[in-house]
């Protein structure tokens, strides 16, 4: 059976974080993280306007209780969960609707509530701290292109919460003599001034910043596309004649 079946609803780099030992009663993954607003005044009327607005990460708290059967175990385990715990830049997955939503995260604080008492049991409150704007679904959605000659305009439906920068892969077919491409999409161009022939591989990553012809990294012009939420029309643009496989790989992300 597939591994993630048996993921606890919650974990940190595969250590689980909601079972019978470490049981989360508290988390606040649902609060959208920091929001850059970028703004200006006017300097002749009332007011102001805005240059730009961004995510840039978030903090998220766990209250949990950690128990044990006896006292020794109870310490196996509080050494355990901090170990576990210590990583940085780890997944972050949390179990929603039957899909395995992710960030990448790593630990500010481990506060443990234990008094005198607490030989078998005790609460503790775990903050990460993100870096990642958005969680994602661990399961990317893929769009398949197949056999399209020469330019051409396609659509296709992203039912998500908010943008979310591709991976394209282009595999040029049979009879390609192509001397350039343009991808528009969402109002952004991107040109590639490269010619391509039958057996060539173009990769753009628009999460990473990076293009690549057969592995080796290539430059372009302007910016990488972007799909929003909703209908995501798109135009190829070939200079020449073209024959090619598309797949476009879009996170799934969520607020």
């Amino acid at each position: 059976m597939p591994l993630d079946i048996w993921v606890d609803s919650i974990a940190f780099d595969g250590f689980w974080l909601q079972n019978a030992n470490i049981i989360t009663t508290k988390i606040d993954f649902d609060n959208i993280g920091e929001i850059d607003l970028n703004t200006f005044k006017f300097a002749r009327d009332n007011g102001w306007g805005v240059l730009s607005k961004y995510y840039r990460g978030r903090m998220i708290s766990m209250d949990v209780t950690v128990k044990e059967s006896t006292a020794s175990a109870f310490s196996t385990l509080l050494d355990t969960f901090k170990k576990n715990l210590r990583k940085t830049e780890w997944f972050l997955d949390i179990t929603i609707n039957d899909e395995i939503r992710r960030i990448k995260a790593a630990v500010k604080d481990i506060a443990f509530d234990r008094n005198h008492y607490n030989i078998t049991y005790c609460k503790a409150r775990i903050t990460f701290q993100t870096v990642e704007p958005f969680f994602y679904a661990k399961n990317a959605q893929s769009f398949e292109f197949l056999a399209m000659s020469g330019s051409f305009y396609w659509e296709f439906s992203s039912e998500w919460s908010v943008e979310s920068d591709p991976k394209i892969y282009i595999l040029f077919q049979a009879g390609t003599t192509a001397t350039g491409i343009d991808f528009v999409a969402n109002g952004k161009t991107m040109t590639i001034s490269q010619s391509f022939t039958s057996g060539d591989v173009l990769i753009i990553d628009a999460q990473n910043k990076n293009i690549t012809k057969n592995g080796v990294e290539i430059d372009y012009t302007w910016q990488f596309p972007q799909f929003s939420p909703g209908s995501c029309p798109f135009n190829v643009a070939i200079t020449w004649t073209s024959l090619m496989d598309m797949t476009i790989i879009l996170p799934k992300n969520y607020l």
